[in-house]
C-alpha cells in the first residue's frame, strides 16, 4: 500500500503543497517498538503529521479498523488505520505470521487511495486555517 500511495502521489506532486514522508515502520511486533526506536533517533522532527495503515487478516476485505498508534501520536497528530484483507470467498482466512497467510491484494488500492486522501485533506485544512 505505500508504494501505491508513493506513486499516487508522485503523478500529483506539482499539486502538492506540503513535503511527504513515507516510511517502512521496522520490528513493528518485536520486543522494542520499531516505532519507540524511529522516535527515539528523531524521525518525529521531520514531519508535521503522520497517518499508518496495516493490512488486518481477522478483517473482511475493504473494512477499516483502527489500532493504538501512541508511539507516533504522542509526538504529532495523525490517523492510524487497519485495513481488512480477509475474503472467505476466495479462501483467504489465514492469520499472519504463518506459511499460509494470504492476503486480498484487491483491496491494497483502496488503502493507497486513503492514504492520499488522507494528504489532500491535510494539505487543505493547512490553507484554510
Amino acid at each position: 500500500m505505500l508504494l501505491g500511495t508513493a506513486k499516487a502521489l508522485k503523478e500529483i506532486e506539482d499539486k502538492l503543497t506540503c513535503r511527504v514522508i513515507l516510511l517502512f515502520q521496522p520490528s513493528e511486533e518485536g520486543l522494542q517498538s520499531g516505532a519507540e526506536v524511529m522516535v527515539e533517533n528523531g524521525i518525529m522532527d521531520e514531519i508535521d503529521i503522520i497517518a499508518g495503515m496495516h493490512v488486518e487478516g481477522t478483517m473482511d476485505a475493504g473494512k477499516m479498523g483502527a489500532e493504538d498508534f501512541s508511539r507516533y501520536l504522542q509526538r504529532k497528530p495523525g490517523v492510524f488505520m487497519r485495513i481488512g484483507t480477509r475474503n472467505v470467498e476466495k479462501g483467504i482466512t489465514t492469520l499472519a505470521h504463518n506459511n499460509d497467510f494470504m492476503i486480498d491484494e484487491d483491496v491494497l488500492g483502496y488503502g493507497s487511495a486513503t492514504m492520499v486522501q488522507f494528504v489532500l485533506d491535510q494539505m487543505e485544512l493547512r490553507v484554510k486555517v
